[in-house]
């Protein structure tokens, strides 16, 4: 049998070794989800369904298809990004307001809305407090603003008598794909996005260390287990993929391709915990995989 080239490398060079060990944390590799038994969840389990709309079902599938894709998962809170049309040369972004069909599907639900971020809760809302960049916005902001600046949208959830904060990200894109790593757009666009991107994440940071609530962080990150934007929230908050049986598992996919990568990412912390944890298809309504997620909380309020 030939000799395994990458094994070989390694072990004629400490350093790649060591870079291969260090790098592996890093890979989006998660072995050990090969010897977990199917997690069960718990009466009590409170059910959260994260994903990425793509523009509010303009470009794929039907609104009823759409609206029944929701209603069937009867999740408990529901935490939608991009509640947004584009434009016909998809560049900019456009409000909507579907707020009455909304209602009419989920009556019982309350809705909280900031910008492109939708939370939908069987249980009472009790907060909406700003996030980061979106603490300073005046009252009143006109809609483009409020896209720009909430990226994220924390509602403090009332649940059988404890408090819970779930916070709804969609975190701004780094890269612009379609202009190819070969065009300086590309790296302008890098250039450009990344003080926006790293005052949301900061923003992000500092309201959960600050929150002794029990906390459900999930969305579209825009960001993979090699990028050290989530290095923070994977330090301080439990990754609820601990919990999976996959090993691994991938969100978006770009071109028709199958997902290749994990951008969309949920976590747990201060006695909430992940019970199970999966990411299901789609059925072509989206180019992201939603993120199905179902949590204990702690006994005591």
């Amino acid at each position: 049998m030939a000799d395994d080239p990458v094994a070989t490398a390694a072990s004629n060079n400490p350093v790649a070794a060591l870079a291969l060990l260090v790098g592996f944390g890093q890979s989006g590799l998660d072995p050990a989800a090969l010897w977990r038994s199917e997690p069960g969840t718990g009466p009590d389990s409170v059910r959260v369904f994260a994903w990425n709309t793509n523009s509010w079902n303009q470009l794929l599938g039907t609104q009823d298809h759409f609206y029944a894709f929701l209603k069937a998962k009867d999740a408990d809170v529901y935490l939608l990004h991009e509640y947004q049309h584009v434009t016909a040369d998809r560049k900019g972004k456009l409000p909507i307001d579907d707020l009455a069909r909304l209602r009419r599907e989920f009556p019982g639900y309350e809705v909280a809305v900031r910008g492109e971020l939708v939370t939908l809760s069987r249980f009472p809302i009790l907060r909406q407090p700003a996030v980061g960049p979106a603490g300073d916005l005046p009252p009143g902001a006109d809609w483009q603003t409020e896209y720009k600046e909430n990226k994220v949208l924390r509602t403090d959830v009332r649940v059988k008598g404890r408090t819970v904060s779930f916070y709804n990200v969609h975190m701004p894109v780094w890269n612009s794909m379609p202009d190819g790593l070969l065009s300086a757009a590309f790296y302008r666009h890098m250039r450009e996005r990344f003080a926006p991107r790293r005052a949301q994440y900061a923003g992000l940071e500092a309201d959960v260390a600050a929150n002794r609530n029990p906390v459900v962080v999930a969305g579209d990150f825009n960001a993979t287990a090699a990028m050290s934007d989530l290095d923070p929230l994977r330090d301080r908050l439990d990754d609820a993929a601990d919990v999976s049986t996959d090993p691994y598992p991938t969100s978006w996919e770009e071109g028709g391709w199958k997902p290749f990568w994990r951008t969309d990412w949920a976590f747990t912390g201060n006695g909430a915990k992940a019970e199970r944890y999966e990411f299901n298809e789609p059925e072509k309504l989206s180019d992201h995989a939603v993120q199905d997620l179902w949590v204990s909380l702690p006994e005591n309020g």
